[in-house]
């Protein structure tokens, strides 16, 4: 879900795949107007034949990225 401010903004399912884990309060991830996250961290999506892909955020510089591996402080 996309909040603008407490509202739901956007609700977004994604096909064939699960909410697996996340490292955030809640599983709640908040950016800033300036498009910086307010933390970093990962979530974990799987799929319904058990595939795993890290979406993996970088605090500061607001890198995302996917990758079929954890991130490497895990």
């Amino acid at each position: 879900r996309i909040y603008k401010e407490t509202e739901v903004y956007k609700d977004i399912q994604l096909e064939n795949m699960d909410l697996f884990n996340t490292n955030f309060t809640d599983n709640n991830l908040y950016f800033y107007p300036s498009g910086v996250p307010g933390q970093g961290g990962t979530v974990t999506l799987k799929n319904k034949k058990g595939k795993v892909l890290y979406v993996i955020i970088t605090p500061v510089t607001a890198r995302v990225r996917i990758s079929p591996n954890p991130p490497e402080n895990w």
